[in-house]
C-alpha cells in the first residue's frame, strides 16, 4: 500500500511541474506583446496623467491608449496584479505623494490634494492610501516618507 501512495505523489508533483513549465512558457509568449501594450500604456500616463480625472473609466483609458478595454484589464491584472481601480488609485496616491513630497502644496490640507488628484470622497482616499502604501495619509503628511 505505501509503495502506491509514494507513487502516487511523484506522479502529482511531476505534473505540476510540468503545469508550471506549460504556465510560465504561456506567459513568456506573451510578453512581447504585453511589453509593448504597458508601454503605450506608461506613455499615455505620463504624458497626459489620465487618472487625474474623478471619473475616469476603464473605456475612456483604452479610448486614449488606443488598447482595447479587454486587453487592458488582462494587462493590468497579469502585468500588475490589480484590477482597473486599483490600478487607477495607485497612481493617485503616488501623485498625492509626490505634491506633499514636492512641498508646493503646503497651504492646501491633504484631502484637497487628494481631490485635484482624481479622489471623489475623503473615504475613498483614505482607503486607497492605507490600502497602496500600509499608513494613513495622515502618517506620510507628517513624516514626508511612505516608511
Amino acid at each position: 500500500m505505501q509503495t502506491i501512495y509514494i507513487i502516487n505523489i511523484s506522479v502529482l508533483s511531476i505534473l505540476v511541474f510540468l503545469l508550471a513549465i506549460k504556465t510560465n512558457k504561456n506567459h513568456a509568449d506573451k510578453d512581447p506583446v504585453d511589453n509593448e501594450l504597458i508601454e503605450k500604456l506608461k506613455s499615455v500616463i505620463e504624458a497626459e496623467k489620465p487618472y487625474l480625472e474623478e471619473k475616469l473609466t476603464i473605456a475612456e483609458l483604452s479610448g486614449q491608449t488606443g488598447i482595447p478595454q479587454k486587453q487592458l484589464s488582462q494587462v493590468l491584472n497579469n502585468r500588475y496584479n490589480q484590477n482597473f481601480f486599483d490600478y487607477i488609485n495607485t497612481l493617485r496616491v503616488e501623485e498625492v505623494n509626490r505634491r506633499i513630497k514636492k512641498g508646493d502644496n503646503r497651504q492646501f490640507t491633504i484631502l484637497s490634494i487628494a481631490y485635484e488628484c482624481g479622489f471623489s470622497s475623503k473615504s475613498a482616499f483614505n482607503r486607497a492610501y492605507k490600502k497602496h502604501v500600509g499608513v494613513p495619509p495622515s502618517s506620510f503628511a507628517k513624516s514626508g516618507t511612505t516608511s
